[in-house]
C-alpha cells in the first residue's frame, strides 16, 4: 500500500516520518489477508451482517 515499506529511500519524509511503522503493520496485515483469499472466494456474496436490535434483552423469553 505504501512504496516507503517496500522500496526505501523514495521519500524525503521517510527519516523522521511518524506513521512509517504503523504502514508496515498495516501493509503486513493486508497482504497476509489477500494472500489466504482467492479470487473463487471474491466472486461469492457474502452473507449480510447482523444488526443488533436496539432495546431487545439479551436474555431469551421463556414459557412457563
Amino acid at each position: 500500500m505504501t512504496e516507503c515499506v517496500d522500496a526505501p529511500g523514495d521519500c524525503r519524509q521517510e527519516s523522521t516520518c511518524p506513521v512509517r511503522t504503523n504502514w508496515h503493520l498495516i501493509n503486513e496485515t493486508v497482504h497476509k489477508a489477500l494472500s489466504n483469499i482467492t479470487l473463487w472466494d471474491m466472486t461469492r456474496p457474502l452473507s449480510p451482517p447482523l444488526i443488533p436490535l436496539i432495546g431487545r434483552s439479551a436474555n431469551p423469553l421463556t414459557v412457563a
